[in-house]
């Protein structure tokens, strides 16, 4: 079980799971490469005792975030932390299973829209990249269908027309710095079909999400 399946079995929300997946291997890792604490990802720490928290945990700017964004740093290291622990102690896979009288309680109701501020280390991306693959895809084909689907968002008229999202074949995370993106590096996906290539790791490839389709 990956972490991110764990933290979903520990009943965390979707959207503290990408906060804190994003946190650790963002900005924390970022910052303790910075500081000469780790070589790549805070990823790759695979002991829950290792003195590398600690130091991670003490660094200035990530205290100075806690102090202004509700411990969500430190919080997310702990977590990864508890993940490794869990399997540093068992040697059977995790699983959380929900009561029986919880599973059809449901919440009515949710406090919502507050603004928050909040800061984030993200990847750079070329937005001229993305536009010339649909420019490119439109004078060779005369349309924009999905890759993997077919789907065609001009169903929708002119609200649809000329829209497709745009997928790296190659996970941008993994570029360093000078790596260059190509065009022939970029897929042409629909919403749904680029959500379920991300929605967990391994990443799907086209091929493979077409294999899914076809079942």
């Amino acid at each position: 079980m990956d972490f991110e399946d764990w933290m979903r079995s520990q009943r965390l929300s979707s959207a503290t799971i990408y906060k804190y997946v994003n946190a650790l291997n963002g900005s924390i890792s970022a910052w303790a490469k910075e500081e000469k604490i780790l070589e790549k990802s805070i990823f790759d720490i695979r002991d829950p005792n290792s003195p590398l928290f600690a130091l991670i945990r003490k660094m200035p700017i990530i205290q100075e975030h806690d102090m202004r964004g509700n411990n969500m740093y430190g919080s997310a290291v702990s977590k990864y932390v508890q993940y490794l622990k869990a399997y540093d102690n068992s040697t059977e896979t995790i699983q959380y299973e929900q009561p029986e009288a919880l599973q059809y309680l449901y919440v009515q109701e949710a406090l919502e829209g507050d603004l928050i501020l909040r800061l984030h280390m993200s990847r750079e991306r070329d937005s001229k990249l993305a536009s010339d693959k649909k420019r490119k895809t439109l004078n060779e084909k005369g349309k924009l269908v999905c890759e993997a689907c077919d789907f065609d968002f001009s169903i929708y008229g002119d609200r649809g027309k000329n829209f497709i999202e745009v997928h790296h074949i190659i996970p941008v995370s993994s570029l360093k710095p000078g790596d260059k993106t190509k065009l022939e590096d970029l897929s042409l996906l629909c919403a749904n079909c680029h959500r379920m290539v991300h929605v967990r790791k391994p990443w799907l490839d086209i091929e493979e999400l077409r294999t899914l389709l076809k079942k």
